[in-house]
Formats: C-alpha cells, structure tokens, sequence
C-alpha cells in the first residue's frame, strides 16, 4: 500500500510520539510542528515566513517519532539516489521512524549563526513568563531566542556566550570553539551540548516505545551532508560520537547499531570499543534481522517531505512513497508528548556531582 491509501485513512495509523527537550518553550513547540514550510531547499526561512532562523534551531530539539510505520518495500540507495525495492506482498516490514533533525549547518544563518562569536559576549537569559512565538520576527526577538539557547546550553556557570575579543590561543585548543574556514568563530561547547541534549531525547522516545511495544532495536544513522555544508564533517561527526557514546544516552531496547561509514571509516572502530551492542556498517546490515529497524528522516520540516516529495528525490520522498508514515504525521492528528529533561552528560550545562 501506497502514501495516497494511507493519507485517505489516516485513523488506521497511530499518532505520533513527539519527544522534545523540556528547554523548548512548550508554544514554540506546537508553532515548530505546526507552520514549518513543506520545503527549504534554497532558502531556509524567507522574510514573510512564520519560523524564523533562531526559531528553526530548536527544531533539533523536537523529535517526532512513529510506530509502527509500514513500509511497503525494502529502503536502499543507488546510483545516488534513495530508491525503494519491491518486496513480496505478504512482507511488509514495520519500522520506528524518528524524525530528528540534525543541527542546520546548510548554510550559515540557523545553526552557524546560534553558536557564533561576536566581537562581545551575550549573557544567556530565560524568555521572560508569557512568552509566545512573535507574529513579526525582529533582530531583538531573534537575540531572545539566542539568549535562551545560551542559557541552556553554554557554561553553567556564567552561561554567557564569550566575544571573540575574549579569547586567548588557549581556547581553540581546549575543543570548546572551532574557527571555520570564512574566520568566524563557533562555540562547540553549544552545539555539543545540543546535540547531547537531541539524542538523549530521541533516545528517550525510544524507550517509551520499546516499552509500550515489547520490541528490541536496530538503531540506523547516516551522517548529514546537506546540513553540513558549513562545518567540517569530521567535527561533526566526532560530536555525534561523543553524544551517542555519553553515559546513559543510549536506549536499554537497541540491540544493534548500524551506521553509515560513507566518509568516515573510523567511526565504526570507534563506536566497537564505546557502546555493549553489536556495530555494523549500515551496508552489511541484515534484512532478516527480528529486531525493528529504526530510520530517519532528517527533514527540517515536521515530517511535510513525507508527504509531499516525489519517491526518488530524497530519503524523504522514498519513505514517504512507500509507507504509512506520511498518515501518522498528518497536520491536525492527535499527538502524544514526551518531555525529557537536557542530558546529564552535557560539559558546563549542570554543577559537577559531589
């Protein structure tokens, strides 16, 4: 069965589950699912559009999640492109699809611009009582959401975001900034501690479906291309190591992970010797396995790729085409939350433990 039969019958999917990060203001999560634009391929978010770019980061941080989803085919990637092989009709293989979005480094106003120094430092502050997604997006209202994303993710103790003229040589050999190749400054404190924080929610997710479901786990990853473009891949993938690999991060139902080693081969060694599960190149991994796969959907948008991408065009589309994914995700369907608090691992987020 195809996306058109599941988006005329969508009560014969389940909700969704959305996990989010208790450090997203609760009104900006429902304006986050519920007005992103269907695409941001050449632009991410235009004058006139109701998410703006500070508001578009903590998308990370809100992960819908669907199971089951069936999926009428066996997902696979040739000739560069997600392609969706038929399998026999009395096959239909149930998976978790989490739509975690990676952090947005595809160009250098989402992401890039949260975590960048400027010339003096931003003190972080909370978003006073009452706030609400503005109608109107205006530099200080941008400011606000940067303020809070410092308050929650940079240094615990003065939660301030340094200006670049208080660096000393020191720094940049500490691993908590990273000079791009343009001669901007970020700080990787941040955005490790986001991309902590991301995971150790979608893990969470995990487990409230595991439990619910009695099911193990083969939890999938492909490295992000198109969303970083403006950092090194190798930093960005050491991050994400450094996330899945925390203590307590990882979901008690994952029996097995399989990435993605496309462009880095070292990663697999190096998650071997990390984690207690088996690790296998996503390539090698095994169709017949009983565990339930875990795929993603990397969109930026609250799952509208599923509906709405042709199937070869992206992962997206390819899910989408071929699954009942696109009905879970539906506008206006009944969704359940999960609100996880920020990881305990994260460096300078929390006062070390006596």
């Amino acid at each position: 069965m195809q996306r058109e039969f599941w988006l005329k019958h969508p009560d014969l999917t389940p909700p969704p589950l959305i996990a989010v990060s208790n450090t997203v203001p609760m009104p900006l999560v429902s304006h986050l699912l519920d007005n992103k634009k269907p695409t941001a391929i050449k632009e991410k978010y235009a004058p006139g559009d109701m998410i703006s770019n500070m508001q578009g980061v903590w998308h990370s941080l809100v992960v819908p999640m669907a199971f089951p989803v069936w999926v009428n085919g066996q997902l696979d990637f040739e000739n560069g492109k997600h392609v969706v092989k038929p399998m026999e009709p009395t096959h239909t293989p149930l998976v978790i699809l989490s739509c975690l979005v990676n952090p947005d480094f595809q160009f250098d106003d989402v992401m890039y611009e949260m975590i960048k120094l400027g010339p003096n430092k931003i003190v972080g502050q909370m978003c006073p009582p009452g706030w609400f997604p503005p109608a109107e997006h205006t530099p200080e209202s941008e400011l606000a959401l940067k303020q809070l994303f410092i308050f929650h993710f940079s240094d615990f103790k003065t939660k301030t975001l340094p200006g670049v003229n208080d660096l000393v040589e020191a720094d940049f050999t500490s691993g908590n900034y990273y000079r791009t190749e343009r001669g901007d400054v970020l700080s990787l404190l941040m955005l490790r501690n986001c991309m902590r924080t991301q995971l150790y929610v979608e893990m969470r997710g995990i487990d409230r479906i595991a439990d619910k479901h009695n099911i193990q786990v083969t939890y999938t990853w492909d490295p992000p291309v198109h969303f970083a473009h403006t950092i090194d891949h190798d930093t960005f993938d050491n991050l994400w190591l450094e996330a899945i690999t925390a203590p307590k991060v990882l979901s008690r139902a994952i029996v097995r992970i399989a990435y993605n080693d496309f462009r880095n081969k070292t990663i697999i060694p190096r998650l071997q010797k990390a984690v207690k599960v088996p690790v296998c190149s996503k390539a090698d991994l095994q169709a017949t396995d009983e565990s339930v796969k875990l795929v993603h959907s990397n969109s930026d948008a609250f799952a509208k790729h599923l509906k709405t991408q042709p199937a070869g065009s992206s992962l997206e589309g390819a899910i989408g085409s071929c699954s009942s994914a696109a009905a879970t995700f539906c506008t206006g369907k009944k969704r359940q939350y999960l609100y996880v608090p920020p990881s305990p691992n994260n460096e300078g987020s929390h006062p070390p433990k006596q």
